[in-house]
């Protein structure tokens, strides 16, 4: 990387991807950007943060937060990748970040934010298309995901028990009866696109402690890492804590089964114990609160 410095600001060149990006200010107000060549030629290390900002103010707009006491504080990410693009950059962080929807408005009220438009529609759109809904439990949706369903290996510590998944409309049927008669838990179907992916629900419901269980499984390799479960566990856990009146939901991962534990955590699990098999979690209805509204 090559740098350019000056007084309350920085930019950066990266040789490997041959991109460039600026950043300006502090506390008070914060922004990032990404610059062409061009703009990165016009810096000169003897500007002033002022005659800086004027010409980053030109790139790609990644980044802002601003405290400026004149109301609340915020933060907008034009780009979810600006960690990724600028590792180097000293971001700041003040209050909450706005939401997609929000700085979606902003970026196409705002001229200054043209640069951001054709990235931010594209993100929209994928957004648009992998946006997940929970569907009440349905024998035929149930027959149709079962239909492409692949055994995940990551559920097994012992990969002996691991076995191929062959599609039986009666085993399928005889699940479904058995979920229905089971009166201490609730199932939906995780649905995209208006297809079935995955399955999740709340099992061992103790009304009288509040508690229950999250338990969710994905299709196949096929639809995960694109945010369907993270979604699918920040719905549930609502329809917990709001519908049903839950103050506690715990759940498990099996210890090999980073993938699991890391969305866990990412909406607001938090680890109570682990043993040679599983990692325990658990979240209350004051921590997704809290989680929830950061």
């Amino acid at each position: 990387m090559q740098f350019k410095e000056g007084s309350g600001w920085k930019a950066c060149y990266e040789e490997d991807t041959g991109r460039y990006f600026g950043e300006y200010g502090g506390i008070q107000s914060y922004h990032l950007y990404e610059l062409t060549k061009e703009l990165y030629d016009r810096l000169d290390e003897a500007m002033t943060e002022g005659d800086a900002s004027t010409v980053m103010y030109e790139g790609r707009h990644l980044y802002m937060s601003v405290d400026d006491r004149c109301g609340p504080p915020y933060t907008i990410v034009f780009d979810d990748d600006y960690e990724k693009l600028c590792p180097w950059a000293s971001v700041m962080k003040s209050g909450k970040v706005w939401p997609d929807e929000l700085t979606d408005a902003a970026v196409e009220l705002f001229e200054s934010e043209k640069n951001n438009r054709e990235q931010r529609r594209k993100k929209r759109e994928k957004r648009r298309k992998n946006k997940v809904c929970l569907q009440p439990m349905d024998r035929s949706l149930l027959h149709e995901y079962y239909k492409n369903f692949v055994m995940d290996a990551d559920i097994f510590m012992d990969m002996s028990n691991l076995r191929g998944y062959t599609y039986s409309p009666e085993r399928v049927d005889a699940y479904f009866d058995r979920l229905q008669s089971q009166k201490d838990r609730v199932d939906f179907l995780i649905m995209s696109d208006e297809k079935p992916i995955g399955e999740i629900a709340l099992k061992h419901m103790d009304n009288t402690a509040k508690q229950c269980e999250l338990s969710i499984h994905l299709q196949s390799d096929a639809v995960k890492n694109k945010g369907y479960g993270t979604q699918a566990e920040r719905l549930i856990l609502e329809y917990a804590f709001q519908t049903l009146g839950m103050t506690t939901v715990i759940a498990d991962s099996v210890l090999k089964n980073k993938r699991s534990q890391h969305t866990l955590e990412k909406v607001g699990f938090r680890e109570t114990g682990r043993d040679e098999t599983f990692v325990y979690y658990q979240i209350t209805q004051a921590d997704w609160l809290k989680c929830r509204d950061e």
